[in-house]
């Protein structure tokens, strides 16, 4: 009979904790993502799919105390579409704000009496803001290096693959099963993290999951579809196989969650959930595993241009997003709307729309666009 040490009896028995994924969408409608959990996000081309699951990556990889979960992720980048140059843009931006909020949260704080009403005397008011004035010159370098070093140390959680084959694909997630064995195994308990486990878990899906994988990312799982048809059977049976069970495995065994991109022709958002109830064109036993799909279409109706303010190009456009529950075959949507722009994608609750108004599409278009399946 193998022993158990304490370790391996604390996470056997400790209960998941939803993970909050940085995606409105998700985080607001089921309070976070209970891991293990198997996320496709879909859509044609220049729908946000890869900005999606960027906004996903920063969540993982930033400190916990700057509101992200402090852990490694790996990301198998298939489309070449990975740039580190806009995630670290979205990391800068993110610990800009999130610092801007926290000093005025405090600025407030030192403000307030214990009557709770707000007593600020001009003169000290005067001096305060002077005395910033005259610092922000001398700390804006230091704010800046500091930035750049918790820039330096999220992306260093951060581990990319681009396998060009189907068969580099496989082996390299079976050596990441291997690597996370290992890693598991050599782990020891850390009486401090567990205590702090159980402060930062009073914050809602934020766990203590430093040292850790725990989340995987895809992008895409199509890359690989037209490959395997010109590949012999032994092959194709790797993404109709190996692949989807291996996934599966990796998120059970583990206890992550996996997010996998899947490009879709441009349809209607109407068609578009219907082909993503079947996925048709990808192997049943990879779809099976799916237990979440979010859809995401161009709203041709409302397509603004692009917009020049300063320096910098604001890309603002609208969309719909519909999300569907996937339990026992049976499917839920909400309709959303959500805008792609410099700080990254963001989703709103939109107004029940019309059947037409969702198929926004025409017979005539569809048919005119060839499938990419």
């Amino acid at each position: 009979m193998n022993k158990e040490n304490f370790f391996e009896l604390f996470s056997r028995t400790s209960q998941p904790t939803p993970l909050l994924t940085n995606l409105s969408v998700l985080d607001k409608e089921l309070n976070g993502v209970l891991p293990p959990s198997i996320v496709s996000i879909e859509g044609p081309t220049q729908t946000g799919k890869t900005e999606s699951i960027l906004k996903v990556i920063q969540k993982f990889i930033l400190p916990l105390e700057y509101g992200g979960h402090e852990s490694m992720v790996v990301l198998f980048d298939t489309d070449l579409r990975f740039e580190i140059t806009r995630l670290t843009f979205l990391l800068e931006e993110h610990l800009v704000n999130f610092s801007e909020q926290n000093k005025n949260k405090n600025k407030k704080q030192k403000t307030q009496t214990s009557d709770g009403n707000l007593e600020i005397e001009e003169q000290t008011q005067l001096s305060e803001e002077t005395l910033l004035n005259q610092t922000n010159k001398k700390n804006k370098g230091g704010d800046q290096k500091r930035i750049n070093e918790i820039v330096k140390s999220s992306l260093s959680r951060l581990f990319v693959y681009r396998p060009i084959t189907i068969d580099q694909f496989y082996y390299t997630l079976l050596w990441v099963q291997s690597f996370m064995k290992r890693n598991n195994n050599n782990r020891q308990f850390n009486s401090t993290k567990v205590m702090s486990r159980d402060k930062v878990s009073q914050q809602r899906g934020t766990v203590n999951l430093q040292d850790k994988i725990s989340l995987i990312v895809i992008d895409s799982i199509s890359a690989f579809y037209w490959l395997d048809k010109t590949y012999p059977f032994r092959k194709q049976s790797l993404l109709s196989d190996e692949i989807p069970n291996l996934i599966a495995k990796i998120a059970e065994e583990f206890e992550l969650l996996v997010f996998i991109t899947i490009l879709q022709r441009t349809l209607s958002i109407k068609k578009q959930i219907k082909q993503a109830e079947t996925h048709s064109y990808l192997p049943k036993k990879l779809t099976k595993k799916f237990n979440y799909s979010i859809i995401l279409n161009h709203n041709k109706l409302s397509v603004h241009n692009v917009f020049n303010t300063g320096l910098s190009h604001h890309i603002r456009k609208h969309y719909y997003i519909a999300i569907m529950k996937t339990k026992k075959n049976s499917f839920t949507s909400q309709t959303y709307s959500y805008t792609i722009e410099n700080s990254g994608i963001q989703f709103e609750i939109a107004e029940q729309e019309s059947d037409k108004d969702l198929d926004i599409e025409s017979e005539n278009e569809i048919e005119k666009e060839n499938s990419i399946y």
